[in-house]
């Protein structure tokens, strides 16, 4: 006696679950890149309104804030900028924006590592943006 349940068999319900772990890999793959594409594109925002706090310093003080002797976590600079609490952003990981200028006070650059990928996002006081693959030196704007 042949009776026909109309069951699944093992092997279609094996190739049910590689498709369905197929997919599930390609949306946490495709979630995380996109997560941190956001995340980077935050970091470049924060640091146009930072260059922007610093364009509106100079205008009053003539100088941009100097610290030449090593960069430093621009937040440090958020009473200096006159910024809110607010306004003072931080990266959404690891916390730190690096600023660092010459020693006259004359030009600056404003930097972080971006997540998806081995560069760093830098702005200088001239208005030139790119991205290098190490610090910058002493305020200067190096060639993009």
């Amino acid at each position: 006696m042949n009776r026909n349940l109309g069951g699944f068999t093992i092997v279609e319900v094996m190739i049910v679950l590689v498709v369905i772990g197929g997919l599930a890999t390609f949306a946490a793959f495709t979630y995380h890149s996109s997560t941190s594409r956001t995340r980077d594109a935050q970091r470049q925002s924060d640091l146009r309104n930072y260059q922007n706090a610093l364009e509106i310093y100079n205008t009053v003080n003539n100088t941009y804030p100097v610290q030449d002797t090593a960069a430093v976590d621009v937040t440090t600079l958020c009473t200096t900028l006159n910024m809110t609490t607010a306004e003072c952003k931080t990266d959404p990981q690891s916390g730190v924006y690096r600023y660092r200028s010459d020693s006259n006070g004359l030009s600056y650059n404003l930097w972080v590592f971006l997540e998806g990928s081995t560069n760093y996002f830098i702005l200088c006081s001239n208005g030139e943006a790119g991205f290098v693959t190490a610090e910058p030196p002493n305020g200067a704007c190096p060639d993009f």
